[in-house]
C-alpha cells in the first residue's frame, strides 16, 4: 500500500511517493526542529500554568459535590464526572508539551507514558462527548417535558456514567494505548512519519487507526456534535415557546406576587441557557479539533488517499 505525505521542515519541502514501510534516502536534507530553546520556553510558560489551573479548579469543583448534600442533583452528578474528565486531561497535559517539544525528536520518558498519553487524550476526549451529549439530552427533557424529567433520579445517572466511561475506557483508552508507542526519529530519512513527533501512531496499527478515524471519530464526535447542537436549539426554542404562552395567559391583572414568579422561572431559564452554552462551546472549542490534528498527523496535509510522483 502506498500513501503520500507533504514533509515541509523550514528548510526543505519535497514530495513523493513512500510505502509507509520503508526509508528514502533525503540526499542532504537539511532537519530543523519545530520549536527553538525560545519557542520552548514560551510553550512551557504559557501551558503548563493552564494545567496548574485545570488541575485545581476541577479538584475543587469535584470536591465542593462531593462534599454538599444540597449540591448532589441530577445535572450536579453528571457536571462531576465531567470535571473527572477533565482533570485527567489537565494531568496529562505536560506530557502534551513535552511531546511536542523537548520530546518532539525523541521522547525519552518511557514508551508506557507514551501509551498513557494517547489512551488518556482519546479517553478523556470520548467521554467529555458522551458526557455533553447526555447533559444536553437531559438538559432538553427537563425544559420540554419537565414531568417526565422527575422520573430519572441519581441512581439512573450514575448507572448512565458508569456505561459512558466503559464506553470511553474500551473503544478510547485500550486501542489507542495498544496503537501508539514512542522511538527516535531520523529526520535526516525521508518517509511517511519524518514530520511526525516520537510519540506517535506505530506502523504495524497504522490501518486500524485509518478505519477509526473514519468510523470512531463520527461515532464520538462527530454525530454527538450534531445531536448537541439539535438538543441546544430545542432547548432554546422550548423556553421561547413556554414564554410566549405563560405572556398569553397572563392579562392586566396580573398581581405583582404572579410577575416575580415569573421573574424567577425566566431567571432560571436563562441560567439553564447559559450553562449549556458554556459547556457545549468549551466542547466545541476545546475537544473537536483534536480529531482534525490526529488525521493530519497521521494521514499528512494531502490526505490518505492523494498520490503524487517524484518530481511533480
Amino acid at each position: 500500500m502506498q500513501s503520500t505525505d507533504i514533509f515541509d521542515n523550514h528548510t526543505a519541502s519535497v514530495a513523493i511517493v513512500v510505502d509507509i514501510t520503508t526509508e528514502v534516502p533525503s540526499y542532504n536534507r537539511t532537519y530543523l526542529p519545530p520549536f527553538d530553546d525560545v519557542g520552548l520556553a514560551i510553550s512551557a510558560g504559557i501551558l503548563l500554568p493552564m494545567a496548574v489551573f485545570g488541575i485545581l479548579a476541577n479538584s475543587i469543583t469535584i470536591y465542593v459535590i462531593t462534599q454538599s448534600d444540597k449540591l448532589k442533583s441530577v445535572f450536579n452528578y453528571l457536571i462531576m464526572s465531567l470535571c473527572v474528565s477533565d482533570l485527567i486531561s489537565a494531568i496529562l497535559s505536560p506530557l502534551f508539551v513535552y511531546r511536542r517539544t523537548w520530546g518532539f525528536d525523541h521522547w525519552t520518558i518511557s514508551t508506557f507514558l507514551c501509551k498513557v498519553f494517547w489512551g488518556g487524550d482519546t479517553g478523556t476526549s470520548v467521554a467529555t462527548s458522551l458526557h455533553i451529549l447526555f447533559f444536553s439530552c437531559l438538559r432538553f427533557i427537563s425544559v420540554t417535558w419537565p414531568h417526565h424529567f422527575k422520573r430519572i433520579n441519581v441512581i439512573h445517572v450514575k448507572v448512565i456514567i458508569l456505561a459512558m466511561w466503559a464506553i470511553s475506557i474500551g473503544c478510547g483508552f485500550v486501542p489507542f494505548a495498544i496503537w501508539f508507542d514512542c522511538r527516535k526519529m531520523k529526520r535526516n530519512i525521508l518517509s511517511i512519519e519524518t514530520g511526525w513527533p516520537s510519540c506517535t501512531i506505530s506502523l504495524a496499527w497504522f490501518q486500524q487507526f485509518k478505519i477509526y478515524a473514519v468510523i470512531g471519530y463520527a461515532v464520538f464526535f462527530y454525530v454527538p456534535s450534531c445531536l448537541i447542537l439539535i438538543f441546544s436549539l430545542g432547548v432554546a426554542a422550548s423556553i421561547v415557546s413556554r414564554r410566549l404562552k405563560r405572556r398569553k395567559a397572563r392579562n392586566d391583572a396580573t398581581s405583582e406576587k404572579t410577575n416575580i414568579a415569573e421573574s424567577k422561572r425566566q431567571k432560571k431559564e436563562n441560567q439553564a441557557i447559559v450553562q449549556l452554552m458554556l459547556i457545549v462551546g468549551s466542547f466545541a472549542i476545546g475537544y473537536l479539533p483534536h480529531t482534525d490534528s490526529s488525521k493530519v498527523e497521521c494521514f499528512g496535509r494531502r490526505g490518505p488517499s492523494q498520490v503524487k510522483s517524484l518530481g511533480q
